[in-house]
């Protein structure tokens, strides 16, 4: 299949586009070509910035509770959801599109309620995910770490 690429007005292949599930065929309009060649001129253009972002970027909250998360987390469920993860990213799992509880499809997380059954979830909404657990605690076969 051949694209015409609206910036350098070349026709290419269709492998020659970064895909993009937005557009009708899946793929920009722009060839990488031309897309590297845009990324690279706003670079420079804005180094300063740019590297002021990334440094402030891993400082945020959000980047430090994950962090804190997967060191102080509990080994199995670590486990349990990279498994999950892993099987999300081959498509050989699909997420519920509704929360099990109230039906909305706002804002789901996959629950375990036992770590050690990791293909056994459920799709909450984050209201009723952190809910259970403030009912019923941190789930089945959650073990310490011995060494935190």
């Amino acid at each position: 299949m051949v694209k015409r690429c609206f910036k350098c007005l070349s026709e290419k292949e269709i492998s020659e586009f970064y895909r993009h599930p937005q557009m009708a065929d899946g793929h920009l309009n722009k060839c990488k070509e031309c897309t590297r060649a845009d990324v690279t001129a706003h670079r420079t253009r804005n180094l300063e910035r740019i590297r002021h972002y990334d440094r402030e970027r891993g400082k945020r909250a959000e980047a430090r509770s994950r962090r804190d998360w997967y060191a102080k987390a509990n080994p199995v469920q670590v486990w349990a959801s990279s498994v999950v993860n892993r099987r999300w990213r081959f498509k050989e799992f699909r997420r519920s599109a509704a929360c099990g509880d109230c039906g909305t499809s706002e804002n789901i997380r996959l629950h375990h309620d036992d770590y050690m059954l990791p293909f056994v979830v459920r799709a909450l909404c984050a209201t009723h995910h952190r809910l259970w657990h403030v009912e019923n605690g941190p789930g089945a076969n959650t073990i310490p770490c011995p060494m935190f």
